[in-house]
């Protein structure tokens, strides 16, 4: 147990970020404190739920309900405390984080060991226009607006006259082939697909989703067998696969192209929807930090993650360059399930520092990859193993469906794939204030 209601506390815990890494941290805290360590546990989020990332892309597809995969971060835990807020500054000399509530309240919160798990943001190298004319699909709000856009378009295609308006409607451009980008373009394809059937004067050969990638190949995650394969599958789903083409520019009408050997540029694309799944930045808070970064902008930890030169303070997750014991000169990957690895460590090396005990370093090999491509397809690895096609599309759904915390919303999944079988996606647009009137 973590202190009794009403103890002074020997030792505050403050965990900043409600991803992987900070809810695991927590989670794994509270199995492993014991009541002689009187110690406070404090999780600070901006949002008060917790988001299994994996199911965003089915979040978009509506094959599963917008509120089933996030569980209330309060429900999650027994003794953690839990904040809403987002960290405004950190005094490092003062052991303090500044944090602003919702309110706009702005309090300190000292602490005794500090966990940074703020995660990253999505970059754009530079290019303003792509930032200001694209969606991203890395938030909950994210994947609600997404869904939403693509129903607009249906609605606003189905009434269009202009054939060369509509065509741009109907158009859709997913920029990444790495694994959110190939999951993305196969679900949003998917789903357009099916809608279309509900639209009278819309064809199948109306529609294009066009999946770009400035590499040489789609996937580089997996070896070229498993990602050929990826490839003809999207090709024959309906998805225009690119590689050696990379994003140059955009507006709120056309996306521009650029050939990357060549560096010749290709026709501008009419889209009116441009969903960027490549690039990532640090988190604002980490440079206004003061912590010792990298070049690229990444907390510099050592492998028991711990910040360098910073007594108490840790990091891990996105946010953090993790270097990989059994790969010298590499660094841990930006995965779920090394998230949920680095979390176990951490909270160990944690309690192990808070009673005077030797902590050890993260040392985690990967047990596999899997992507969903759409149509009930898929690819993974499980050690040497590749699967493919609809047997790692079920691999997917079982083992993340088992990763979901939480029964009530494992069974609530379960039920979603289910009737989506049964009776299709639902296909009604929750119009927001900022998709209302847009083209």
């Amino acid at each position: 147990m973590i202190n009794r209601i009403g103890d002074a506390p020997d030792t505050r815990i403050v965990i900043l970020g409600g991803g992987f890494g900070g809810v695991y941290t927590a989670l794994k805290l509270e199995r492993i404190l014991k009541l002689e360590d009187r110690t406070e546990v404090i999780l600070i989020s901006p949002e008060n739920f917790f988001l299994f990332t994996p199911m965003l892309a089915e979040i978009v597809s509506s094959q599963i309900d917008t509120s089933h995969a996030i569980n209330p971060v309060r429900r999650l835990f027994k003794r953690t405390r839990f904040l809403e807020g987002t960290a405004a500054g950190l005094d490092l000399d003062a052991r303090s984080l500044l944090v602003e509530h919702p309110n706009g309240d702005r309090r300190d919160y000292p602490y005794d060991q500090l966990v940074i798990a703020v995660g990253a943001l999505t970059g754009y190298f530079g290019m303003d226009d792509v930032e200001r004319n694209s969606y991203t699909a890395k938030t909950l709000a994210d994947a609600i607006r997404l869904r939403n856009r693509a129903f607009a378009l249906l609605e606003l295609a189905e009434i269009e006259g202009d054939p060369s308006q509509r065509a741009g409607m109907l158009t859709i451009v997913v920029a990444g082939g790495g694994f959110t980008g190939v999951e993305m373009a196969g679900e949003i394809n998917d789903l357009i697909r099916s809608a279309a059937r509900s639209y009278p004067s819309i064809g199948q050969s109306d529609i294009r989703v066009i999946l770009v990638e400035a590499r040489s190949r789609l996937l580089p995650e997996f070896d070229e067998r498993l990602a050929a394969f990826a490839t003809r599958r999207l090709k024959a789903a309906g998805v225009e696969v690119r590689v050696n083409t990379m994003v140059t520019g955009a507006t709120d009408r056309e996306v521009s192209l650029k050939d990357q050997p060549l560096a010749q540029d290709h026709p501008a694309i009419p889209t009116r929807m441009l969903v960027w799944n490549t690039g990532v930045a640090p988190n604002p808070f980490v440079a206004a930090s003061g912590l010792p970064t990298t070049g690229r902008g990444w907390i510099k930890v050592d492998d028991h993650l711990r910040v360098e030169g910073r007594p108490g303070v840790w990091a891990l997750g996105d946010c953090a360059q993790i270097p990989n014991p059994l790969r010298p000169g590499q660094h841990q990957p930006a995965l779920a399930q090394h998230a949920i690895r680095e979390a176990a460590r951490l909270a160990r090396n944690i309690a192990a520092e808070i009673r005077g005990q030797p902590t050890r370093p993260f040392v985690y090999r990967t047990l596999g990859q899997m992507a969903t491509l759409g149509h009930h397809n898929g690819i993974g690895t499980i050690g040497p193993v590749r699967v493919w096609g609809l047997p790692a599309w079920l691999l997917w759904r079982s083992y993340y469906l088992w990763r979901l915390p939480r029964l009530e919303k494992r069974l609530r999944v379960a039920t979603d794939w289910t009737v989506d079988l049964i009776f299709g996606r639902d296909i009604s647009q929750i119009q927001t204030y900022e998709e209302t009137g847009r083209e």
